[in-house]
């Protein structure tokens, strides 16, 4: 079976056009709320390197996001909003959390949610307070290329998702994780971050785990 060569370089270059339409949208999006993120390098030398496959999982998950901004701020709400900001990311994705989630958040916190793939599904606006690689680089670079922080730390991490996927843990909790610095591998201000966790919890789709959330407390120490 032949590949048309011709068909597969044009609905790539579609995917990385597609990209940037989606970066662009969303960092004007985010500036509106004084959050300045930048987009892509010229040539999207990450982006453009991916399989189809990849690319188009990148589009979908930031078509997602971009199209989530949209709804928030068209009904009246600020991005920084983080509680309803959570709620409607809760709702689109179809996921329950338990029911005193919320008392253990702060207008500060630093809100993410993964799938039990280890796919990041949401991220509150304040990520990008803490954060200065471009959407690019985010999407399209594994998160150990990007950070740095100890392993007993990413061990604990590791394992407390586990244990949520694995019914074993079926409340919010603090988990028992000390104070610690993330540094940025590779971006333009290098950030150091100094982070704690005041929450994690399981979110639910038919009465299973299939999901979590967590909160950090973040404050940048250099860069």
């Amino acid at each position: 079976m032949s590949i048309d060569l011709q068909n597969v370089a044009v609905e790539s270059e579609v995917e990385n056009e597609k990209f940037k339409t989606l970066a662009q949208r969303l960092s004007v999006m985010l500036a509106g709320e004084g959050v300045l993120v930048r987009t892509y390098d010229k040539g999207l030398p990450y982006f453009s390197k991916l399989s189809e496959k990849q690319k188009q999982t990148i589009n979908y998950h930031l078509e997602f996001y971009v199209e989530l901004c949209r709804e928030q701020m068209s009904e009246g709400y600020s991005l920084s909003d983080g509680p309803t900001f959570v709620w409607r990311a809760l709702r689109k994705l179809n996921l329950i959390p338990r029911s005193d989630l919320f008392q253990y958040f702060n207008e500060n916190s630093v809100i993410e949610i993964y799938s039990n793939e280890n796919v990041q599904l949401f991220r509150s606006l304040n990520f990008f307070k803490f954060c200065s690689y471009t959407l690019e680089e985010l999407h399209s670079r594994e998160w150990w290329l990007l950070f740095n922080r100890d392993t007993r730390i990413t061990d604990s991490l590791l394992g407390y998702a586990g244990k949520i996927f694995n019914q074993e843990i079926g409340e919010n909790f603090v988990p028992d994780i000390p104070t610690h610095v993330v540094r940025e591998l590779a971006s333009v201000d290098m950030l150091v971050t100094e982070i704690n966790f005041p929450v994690m919890g399981p979110l639910y789709h038919n009465k299973r785990a299939v999901a979590l959330i967590i909160a950090e407390d973040a404050k940048i120490l250099e860069g």
